[in-house]
Formats: structure tokens, C-alpha cells, sequence
């Protein structure tokens, strides 16, 4: 598997190509829950250590309490939400295009297109990290620094802003077959999908949210 995350950052096509045979659902779940464990992770700690920091020096006050507290339970709770959201997001946003693809005459299965996309995710989330590191590294450096990283980051996201486009049509064209053509109704379709749910949501959230305040204003009044 790690040799498959190195080549998608090579050469996706075919690596994406040379893995269908393999693909199955719990393979792409294990994929997007890694890719958001490691992150998770690094924010739980960070949260944990500034924590850990600050609260000494409210050590005369309750929160000091409360920030220790927070920092423990961060390192447990924010990679456990990190993954859920994002098996939740992934699986939402692969069934929309999913739909999108059988609208568009796809053949492949459900399975095979959430693998493939997910092969994505490990390499991507840890290239970010590498990009990241880098660019703090050099903006460290006086003068010519500032410039160094910018050039270096800028190159670099470039690169993987071109790697993620290719790996993304060759996996949706690779699990179903696709044309050029009936891959831009896949993805059109599914997009409106998406922004339909997210519509839905939205206007949801809207009512609940005014709905609760309304219920606030009105135990206000009563009294």
C-alpha cells in the first residue's frame, strides 16, 4: 500500500489503473480513515500541548482545571471526529457521484470508484504536511527566505494541484469506463447533487437554529 501511495504522486494514471483489481469498500474506508487519523492526531496534540502550556499559567483560576481537561480529552475525541467526518463526507460525497456516473452510463460499482478516489487521500494529506514543514523551514531562513518558500510552496502545490485533477478523472474513468464526455456528466450530476443536500442542510440548520431561538424569546416572554 505504501508503494501505491508513493506512485500516485509519480505517476497516477497508472497507478490507479494497475489497482482495480483490488478494489473493495473497506480498503477505501481504511484509506480515508488513516488519511484523516494523521492530521487528527497532530491536532489533538497541538491542542493538548497548548493546554498543557496555558494552564499554569492560570493555575489561581477554575479554567486552569478545565484547559488540562481539554487537552486530554482532545488527544482522544478530535482524531476520533476527524475520521467519522471524514468516512461520513467521503462516502456522502463518492454516493452522489456515484449516481452522477450511472446517470452517465458508468459500469463500475460502487466499491471500485470509493477505492480508487481513495488512494488519493494518505498521499495527498502527507505531501501537504511535507509542503507545510518545508515552507516553515525556509520562511525561517532571513531575507531570502521569504522568497525561497514561496517559490518552493508555490511550486509545490502546483504540482499536486495537477497530480490530484489527473488521479481524480483516471479513477472515476478507470472504475466505470468512462469517455472524456459521460465523465463530465458524472461529475455535473453529481456536483448538483451534492449542492442539493447541501442546500437541504443548510435550510435545516437555518430552522433549527430559529426555531430554538424562537422557543429562547418565548420562555422570556412567558415570564
Amino acid at each position: 500500500m505504501i508503494e501505491i501511495w508513493k506512485n500516485i504522486l509519480i505517476q497516477p494514471e497508472e497507478t490507479i489503473a494497475g489497482a482495480l483489481p483490488d478494489a473493495t469498500l473497506g480498503r477505501g474506508l481504511k484509506n480515508f480513515a488513516i488519511a484523516a487519523l494523521i492530521p487528527g492526531v497532530l491536532l489533538g496534540l497541538g491542542i493538548a500541548v497548548l493546554s498543557f502550556i496555558f494552564a499554569p499559567l492560570l493555575a489561581s483560576l477554575p479554567e486552569a482545571t478545565i484547559l488540562g481537561t481539554i487537552g486530554i480529552v482532545a488527544i482522544v475525541i478530535v482524531p476520533l471526529a476527524a475520521v467519522t467526518i471524514a468516512l461520513v463526507g467521503s462516502l456522502l460525497f463518492n454516493l452522489a457521484l456515484w449516481v452522477g456516473a450511472k446517470v452517465a452510463g458508468g459500469k463500475g460499482s460502487f466499491s471500485e470508484q470509493y477505492y480508487l478516489i481513495s488512494l488519493m487521500a494518505v498521499p495527498f494529506v502527507l505531501a501537504q504536511i511535507a509542503i507545510a514543514l518545508v515552507g516553515f523551514i525556509l520562511f525561517a531562513i532571513p531575507v531570502v527566505g521569504f522568497f525561497a518558500g514561496m517559490l518552493a510552496v508555490s511550486a509545490a502545490q502546483g504540482y499536486l494541484g495537477i497530480i490530484s485533477v489527473v488521479a481524480f478523472i483516471s479513477a472515476m474513468k478507470v472504475s466505470h469506463n468512462f469517455s472524456t464526455k459521460k465523465l463530465g456528466i458524472a461529475v455535473g450530476v453529481g456536483y448538483a447533487i451534492m449542492g442539493l443536500l447541501g442546500a437541504i442542510a443548510g435550510f435545516l440548520l437555518v430552522v433549527t437554529v430559529f426555531g430554538f431561538i424562537a422557543a429562547i424569546a418565548g420562555s422570556f416572554v412567558a415570564i
